[in-house]
């Protein structure tokens, strides 16, 4: 793969072309920075160039061009950390949809939350379809002697989404504490990643401790942003207490330890 894109020297219409060209189906494959920096260089020249000397051609190949660049640099406003905050503020009002129907049902179909691991699946529903870079249990660069693996990256933004269960409202006190012993290693290649936005699924809805967590932890170096969801009422907490107990221990999840899938440590 060539490491630049020649932009020297080139008209408005000739890097109309390449943007083109690039962008049809089974095209070599550039870094997004490279486009990025012909596309900026198109529309620096177009609006250089006098326009009564284009040809019809030209003229209509360079507006393609200019309405690609437009759409891409509104897209880009669009998603950003805050843009991911504000998703992952809607959980609870997603969460009215969740089925958990009554026994009454000849065939009743209940998708019990028990653990991170199902946090993860419902967050990775929401950022996927808007987030296409997502990374899914992005594996980061040792650290001394461990390993650590975040919950979701997103590497055009440079940021990491972590997700975190709470049972009970003593649990918040432990997850501040791992968030804050998880900051270093996950921000130690700045460059890659430098911000994290700390999710928390409240099982027991302990309401009254929230705003203390987010406060704390929003005062932490590299905390782009902390949302806090509780259960929702749908999901009765003493059955799902008792489904708790029934699932087996270790990967798949228990009530005094839920199951997550990292971090990795050797």
């Amino acid at each position: 793969m060539p490491t630049s894109i020649d932009i020297e020297g080139s008209s408005a219409s000739e890097l109309a072309a390449r943007e083109w060209l690039l962008s049809l189906p089974g095209a070599e494959a550039r870094p997004a920075a490279q486009r990025k920096a012909l596309r900026q260089s198109f529309v620096e020249q177009a609006l250089r160039e006098d326009s009564g000397n284009r040809t019809a051609h030209e003229a209509a190949l360079i507006w393609h061009a200019v309405e690609g660049a437009i759409s891409e640099a509104t897209s880009d406003l669009l998603r950003s950390p805050a843009t991911v905050v504000h998703m992952l503020e809607q959980f609870e009002s997603s969460m009215r949809r969740w089925r958990w129907d009554s026994p009454d049902l000849k065939a009743p179909i209940r998708w019990p939350v028990l653990s991170e691991r199902e946090i993860q699946d419902i967050l990775y529903l929401m950022l996927r379809p808007v987030f296409l870079d997502l990374e899914d249990e992005d594996t980061l660069p040792k650290f001394g002697h461990s390993t650590y693996r975040a919950d979701f990256g997103i590497p055009s933004l440079g940021l990491l989404v972590e997700a975190k269960y709470a049972w009970s409202a003593a649990g918040f006190k432990t997850i501040e504490k791992e968030v804050l012993e998880d900051i270093v290693p996950y921000l130690q290649t700045p460059e890659r990643y430098s911000r994290i936005v700390v999710f928390i699924y409240d099982h027991s809805a302990s309401v009254q401790v929230h705003d203390t967590t987010a406060r704390g932890l929003r005062r932490a170096p590299g905390i782009e942003g902390v949302v806090i969801a509780s259960r929702p009422s749908q999901l009765p907490l003493e059955q799902l207490a008792v489904a708790s107990e029934a699932k087996p221990t270790g990967k798949s999840g228990s009530r005094t330890k839920p199951a997550s899938r990292k971090p990795l440590k050797t």
